[in-house]
């Protein structure tokens, strides 16, 4: 299981924003992130959540940035826009997410009220069963999520991580139309002829953003493309 428990630092903001002004197509190594402003852990737990966004790819000198990563930022340059981080969620809802606690998170606790670091810990001890993890293991995990969350638009902004007296609770907001149809598309040749509920079973987006999100999908399907 990939912790990131390099102590346990989540994806930042500042970071992508740093790597795409100052990498870009270079090879992506601890001792360039350690030059763009990074401590050495925080570049290692950095190439992690990289990886598992699928925005680096290995050549045969090492790791580069992908185009999909150097396109989010040509889009978003600051990434202050809510889309941009709706992506980076779509992302690690993917079966290929190498971070199964954040992806557990993200799809098995849609509904969650005010609920203590301690429970939700252990419901994904009985979801990961019968593989068990140790307690600082599991501790890890969970400061890497809470440092991606209260450092990125998806925690509060997006309502993905409301963390008040330590106790967690999650609303989401939906993704515009805009953003779902470029997901969807990327799954489906033509999500016109592709019933709504074929599209909830073969995706987790029910499970990421609730019943809601099936209008939003309909929108999509009919060919809409507001940004609601």
């Amino acid at each position: 299981m990939s912790t990131i428990d390099t102590a346990c630092f989540g994806l930042r903001r500042e970071w992508l924003i740093a790597i795409g002004d100052q990498i870009n197509k270079e090879f992506i190594t601890q001792e360039r992130l350690m030059k763009v402003g990074l401590g050495n852990r925080q570049a290692d737990a950095l190439i992690i959540w990289l990886r598992a966004l699928e925005y680096v790819r290995k050549e045969s000198g090492g790791l580069v940035l992908t185009s999909g990563f150097l396109n989010l930022l040509e889009e978003d340059p600051t990434l202050s826009d809510s889309s941009s981080w709706h992506k980076i969620v779509l992302k690690l809802i993917e079966p290929s997410c190498s971070l199964p606690f954040i992806r557990w998170y993200l799809l098995h606790s849609t509904r969650f009220t005010n609920k203590p670091r301690e429970a939700l810990l252990k419901e994904f001890a009985v979801f990961a069963s019968p593989r068990t993890f140790s307690t600082r293991t599991l501790d890890n995990a969970f400061s890497s999520l809470r440092d991606f969350m209260t450092k990125t638009p998806v925690g509060e902004k997006l309502g993905f991580f409301k963390y008040n007296r330590s106790l967690i609770s999650r609303d989401p907001e939906l993704p515009s139309t805009k953003v779902l149809k470029d997901y969807l598309e990327s799954h489906f040749s033509r999500i016109d002829n592709v019933a709504t509920s074929e599209i909830l079973k073969k995706t987790s987006l029910i499970d990421l953003y609730g019943e809601s999100i099936e209008h939003r999908i309909a929108l999509c399907r009919l060919g809409s493309d507001k940004c609601v």
